[in-house]
């Protein structure tokens, strides 16, 4: 059968001033009529690249010098950008979905002129029936109340319902194909399972095909018919999701695989970065992080993808099987000798949270008179052990990070109680609070936003040891600045240098360093991976709970909307939801029996990197949105999306109550 799209030896290149980067270096693949392929790999090896460069969508500098990709017998390269052929292609017969949809959407027009605009130029129809067709498109992927919301403008709209609004365009010409390139990347996982399964029914109903670009290897597990695994503008590794995971060949996509949180497996991060695209050499980009590395790697120039079996290809020169058995072998002997997960709490309570409320004034008119409050925390109580990672969870919006910043008193709260280490810290100021952040640091999501760019690194680690009076010396200063960069796994040697020198975990390692140097009892860590690549994820967290390990007593909250990599760094998990917890137990009990209906939803909605586990798990796609924490609704604030839902939780506020050992859960129907 002739595939829909296929892609021969595609090479596009951008002319810099310190050379020429070679992003998309001879890819090859197919994609079939009514199948779903994934293509896989960390920031900047060519994923999106190579899907406009389908398009002609490559802006200067950079051009496409080479390749053919062959569209219902028409090769799309040889077709004018700017053609009326091409034109009628792109968005007509290929259609594609960004990531980030408010920068895809024209701010300046209402929804309706956008999708408007669209059928008229490609199904030419009249401005009465595209406007009943694009009403219907905002039903089909569940915009609620369509016929009103067709006339909003695109900043009206959640980052949810904007996505849906980029698929209602994707599919309203009928395309053969979608290109989804990281189509949920910035959502909710409740939010994400509606866009994924709302993408796999129009690709079954249009019988289209799609390519479904991503970094999440659940997302592929779950959804992809095959992948493409890329590193270094080429695809390294190539076949079915299941062959690719029982049988990882390519040194790169086994590395992938051992970077996935598993709980009772410990992650066995790719050590190194990925390569620089300008002048790289003729050999294998991979090698100086490669495991397997034989002397034919140094010696042959790259290797082209070659058939294994089936529909399985790799681009390596070595058999890594046995090698790949020797190094697991070596791993789950390193597992057994340093233990693995989350490490045991004391009987020692570290932090205690009381009723804590923190509600921001909504003020309005000529004399800023309060109106309302935006209860952002509403009633949280929890505490954490010495020694324990408390897991705090939930979509974006429940109030985690403010519970961490009220826990430092970044905000002073409206109500509530937080004793840290004995002594009611509420209402301290001064020397006091100063004092008490000696012990309490936190890592924030953002590590080049928390690092001061005119400020050397070493300075910048060193900062709390000066602040807080704890070195008595220069050479006293120096030694404990190169104490934290080998702790942290830095070379000291490059304290000198300036953030914006340093990759994205070298930074992160950075907040890490600085956060210790006061030696503290308890850091608070907010989403401290989630802007990380999979193999620096795992070079994080492995060294998190190496810092645990090392030093008794050390107390996490961590705050993620990662399910997999709360669950692999937790002791205990907290989950929230709209500024409450809903839920709170044992990592294990929590991960294994949820109670509560949100939290089986959230669990359920969150692929898992295993195809054959994806397979018989059922998916609980909840409807609508998260409501605005400005005007929540009465008695549970869950019951207008909860499938469990009676007359009595419109009216009862559930409280947390115990219904097993260390396991409590907020709802009346359980």
């Amino acid at each position: 059968m002739r595939p829909l799209l296929e892609v021969k030896d595609l090479r596009t290149e951008f002319v810099t001033e310190r050379g020429i980067v070679k992003a998309v270096d001879g890819v090859s693949y197919d994609v079939q009529e009514g199948e779903i392929v994934g293509l896989v790999g960390e920031s900047g090896c060519g994923k999106s690249v190579s899907q406009l460069s389908i398009l002609q969508l490559i802006p200067p500098p950079g051009r496409v010098v080479g390749g053919i990709a062959l569209f219902e017998d028409v090769d799309l390269l040889k077709l004018e950008p700017e053609g009326e052929r091409m034109r009628s292609i792109r968005g007509g017969k290929i259609s594609m979905i960004f990531q980030e949809p408010m920068t895809s959407l024209n701010p300046s027009m209402t929804i309706a002129n956008q999708l408007i605009e669209m059928m008229e130029l490609h199904l030419k129809m009249t401005y009465g029936e595209a406007r009943r067709r694009a009403t219907e498109l905002l039903r089909l992927v569940g915009i609620p109340d369509a016929e009103k919301r067709i006339d909003d403008y695109p900043h009206q709209f959640s980052g949810g319902m904007r996505q849906r609004v980029m698929i209602a365009m994707a599919v309203s010409c009928n395309p053969r194909l979608i290109i989804a390139d990281e189509p949920t990347t910035a959502l909710d996982a409740t939010i994400q399972a509606q866009i994924l399964e709302l993408l796999r029914n129009i690709v079954k109903e249009f019988k289209a095909a799609m390519v479904l670009v991503t970094h999440n290897l659940g997302i592929v597990a779950r959804y992809a018919r095959r992948i493409n695994v890329m590193y270094a503008g080429r695809i390294v590794e190539s076949g079915r999701t299941k062959e690719i995971w029982d049988h990882p060949l390519h040194p790169y996509t086994i590395g992938l695989l051992q970077c996935v949180p598993k709980p009772g497996q410990r992650l066995v991060p790719i050590e190194g970065l990925p390569p620089h695209l300008i002048d790289m050499p003729p050999t294998c980009p991979f090698l100086p992080r490669c495991k397997f590395k034989a002397d034919v790697c140094e010696r042959e120039p790259w290797g082209s993808l070659r058939q294994v079996n089936g529909d399985h290809f790799v681009a390596c020169h070595i058999d890594v099987e046995e090698g790949a058995r020797r190094i697991y072998v070596s791993e789950r002997a390193i597992q057994t000798e340093r233990g693995i997960g989350p490490e045991r709490a004391m009987d020692e309570t570290t932090l205690e949270v009381k009723d804590l409320c923190m509600y921001f004034p909504v003020r309005r008119g000529l004399l800023r008179r309060k109106i309302a409050d935006v209860k952002a925390v509403d009633k949280v109580s929890f505490e954490v052990k010495k020694g324990e990672t408390l897991g705090l969870v939930g979509e974006s919006g429940c109030g985690k990070t403010t519970v961490g910043r009220c826990i430092q008193r970044l905000y002073r709260p409206t109500s509530g109680r937080i004793i840290f280490e004995g002594k009611d810290i509420t209402e301290i100021g001064g020397k006091e609070l100063k004092e008490m952040r000696k012990k309490m640091a936190v890592v924030f999501q953002d590590p080049f936003g928390s690092l001061n760019p005119r400020m050397n690194v070493g300075n910048i680690v060193g900062e709390p040891l000066r602040v807080h009076g704890l070195v008595k010396s220069k050479r006293e200063y120096k030694e404990r600045v190169e104490e934290l960069f080998l702790t942290t796994g830095l070379d000291p040697r490059m304290t000198d240098r300036f953030p914006h020198e340093f990759s994205g975990g070298q930074r992160q390692r950075l907040a890490i360093a600085r956060a210790l140097a006061c030696d503290p009892s308890m850091v608070i860590l907010d989403e401290p991976v989630s802007a990380l690549d999979v193999s620096i994820q795992a070079q994080i967290i492995n060294l998190l709970q190496e810092l645990q390990r090392k030093k008794e007593g050390l107390s996490y909250i961590f705050i993620s909307h990662d399910l997999l990599t709360v669950q692999y760094m937790s002791t205990r998990v907290a989950v929230m939801y709209l500024g409450r917890i809903v839920e709170i137990a044992d990592s294990k009990d929590l991960y294994e029996k949820p109670l509560h209906p949100y939290t089986q939803a959230l669990l359920s909605c969150v692929p898992i990197p295993d195809p054959h586990r994806e397979e018989t798990r059922g998916v609980i796609l909840l409807g609508g949105e998260v409501p605005s924490p400005l005007n929540p609704p009465s008695g549970c604030y869950f019951h207008p999306r909860c499938p469990m839902a009676g007359a009595e939780c419109k009216e009862i506020v559930p409280s947390l109550r115990r219904v097993a050992n260390g396991h409590e859960v907020a709802c009346i129907r359980v």
